[in-house]
C-alpha cells in the first residue's frame, strides 16, 4: 500500500512540475511578439484612462 501512495505522490509531483513548465514556456513565447501587445499579459498601454 505503501508503494502504491508513493508512486501516486510522485506521479502528483512530476505532473504538478510539468504544468509549471509548460505554462511558463507558453507565457514567456508570447512575449516574442512585439507588435501584439493584446497578447501579453499585463499591457495597460492600450487601455483608455
Amino acid at each position: 500500500m505503501t508503494g502504491a501512495v508513493t508512486v501516486s505522490a510522485l506521479l502528483g509531483m512530476l505532473s504538478l512540475v510539468a504544468g509549471v513548465a509548460i505554462g511558463w514556456h507558453l507565457r514567456r513565447s508570447g512575449d516574442q511578439c512585439p507588435t501584439c501587445d493584446e497578447q501579453q499579459i499585463g499591457v495597460t498601454s492600450r487601455q483608455p484612462v
